[in-house]
């Protein structure tokens, strides 16, 4: 009876504890009731029988030690833990293995050197390769090259396909190239530079607009009775002269490569040239050569940057600006250094063109001496002066040489450059320095144009 008694009591206790302990455990803890996975605590898997228990080794979330250790559709991280694989919705390239999500070369393929082993290369076709003559440094490019052709332990430079060998450099034909839209410049107006015609520039950057050159033509015109704006304009009317700007994807960057080539139209329309359907030759002369191969590379190509619809171009140095200042068939040709020009850029259906333009530079007093001395060589033997009447003394001064042995005939232009010459002389003190070394030598020069937009038809040679 005791023992039966005993029995009861221990029985009685231990019933009791259990149902202590069930009444502990609640839903998503451990050997609490679940129904799907996301209902049990970190670290929980719901089972079968609906209880959470301690994720088994290898299950989405369990402990791992490789992939192999997982179920399918699972991988082993960093962490050691089973996940899901990232790389069942990874497409990755044919040299490309997927791991954890990231594609990355196999062995022996790379995207760079870094992917290869010491000593390799990552060469062409995504391979791991050892460095030959040609690579990975391409020595041709060195030399304005472009392909690298092995041979044995050498190598030899080539051009690519379609370029040219062309003064040790890789160059395209002219014969190949395509030209992109371009603009005519015409309405040619030289500024007299008094306060209310000032133009263009300020190149001693003392805060005024330089343009003695264009203010002595104008003093001229009075005296003279010439009309140099519209001798300009009636030249480019008459195809006597005249320029193209071609602009190479002008609109789609803001830096902006402008070749400069001299223009010959070729309808003889001038109507057509401004209005936006002129069709017009670059002169061949314009484009460098070796005297018998041209390339694609204009003699002048301007550097330039836009600015919402403004550019803006500047040179060190050029010489493309042929001015006829007198009529007929003579012309007095500038060279100008620091060249700048901008102005508006605009586009249409017809093209791009540039409205109040500016462009000016500086005009070496010896090149300016040399054309007036050119022209008047050329058109007043009579003058009797081979030597040119104008000349720069020891001070850098232009001087008038004494004609001696004149046979013009009176009031003509040539006898009348005479008795202005002292005047003109005296007009020609430089205003700008175009070498640094602080001491004035040019004149400043601008004036103001527009350009119709125009298609390049081709080059035009005469020798065609």
């Amino acid at each position: 009876m005791k023992i039966f008694i005993i029995l009861f009591i221990v029985t009685t206790f231990l019933y009791s504890c259990n149902k202590d302990d069930e009444k502990k455990v609640e839903m998503g803890e451990k050997n609490g009731v679940c129904f799907e996975d996301k209902s049990c605590n970190s670290g929980l898997e719901c089972y079968d029988d609906n209880i959470c228990r301690v994720i088994q080794n290898g299950h989405e979330g369990g402990a791992c030690l490789a992939n192999g250790a997982c179920d399918n559709g699972l991988v082993c991280n960093s962490d050691m833990i089973c996940i899901k694989d990232p790389c069942l919705t990874v497409v990755c390239e044919d040299y490309k293995h997927c791991v954890l999500g990231v594609c990355k070369p196999l062995e022996g393929r790379c995207d760079s050197s870094e992917d290869c082993e010491v000593g390799y290369w990552c060469a062409a076709g995504n391979l791991c390769s050892v460095p030959g003559v040609c690579e990975p440094v391409n020595p041709c490019k060195e030399i304005n090259r472009t392909v690298c052709v092995p041979d044995g332990d050498s190598y030899s430079c080539e051009c690519e396909e379609g370029f040219i060998d062309f003064q040790s450099s890789c160059k395209m034909p002219l014969s190949s190239y395509q030209f992109h839209q371009a603009g005519f410049f015409y309405n040619i107006d030289i500024p007299s530079n008094t306060a209310s015609d000032r133009c263009c520039f300020d190149f001693n950057n003392d805060g005024e607009l330089d343009n003695k050159l264009g203010t002595l033509l104008k003093a001229l015109s009075s005296i003279t009775q010439i009309n140099y704006d519209a001798l300009l304009n009636n030249d480019i009317e008459r195809d006597r002269f005249g320029y193209l700007i071609e602009y190479r994807d002008a609109w789609d960057t803001d830096n902006i490569v402008a070749p400069i080539y001299e223009s010959k139209d070729s309808d003889n329309i001038f109507e057509n040239n401004i209005s936006g359907e002129g069709n017009i030759f670059a002169k061949k002369s314009s484009f460098k050569s070796d005297g018998e191969i041209f390339i694609s590379e204009s003699k002048e190509t301007l550097n330039g940057i836009k600015n919402g619809e403004k550019i803006y171009f500047e040179s060190d140095y050029t010489d493309f600006l042929k001015i006829p200042f007198f009529a007929e068939s003579i012309t007095l040709e500038l060279t100008m250094y620091n060249f700048k020009l901008e102005g508006d850029l605009y586009r249409d259906d017809f093209g791009i063109w540039i409205k109040n333009g500016k462009l000016g530079g500086k005009v070496p007093m010896m090149r300016l001496l040399d054309a007036y001395n050119s022209y008047y060589i050329d058109k007043c033997e009579c003058l009797n002066l081979p030597e040119g009447l104008f000349y720069l003394d020891e001070e850098n001064v232009a001087q008038c040489r004494v004609v001696e042995n004149n046979e013009c005939p009176t009031n003509s232009e040539c006898s009348s450059v005479i008795e202005y010459c002292g005047m003109i002389s005296a007009s020609l003190v430089p205003d700008v320095d175009t070498d640094n070394d602080n001491i004035n030598d040019s004149l400043s020069f601008g004036m103001r144009f527009e350009t119709a937009p125009v298609s390049i038809t081709g080059v035009y040679s005469l020798e065609k």
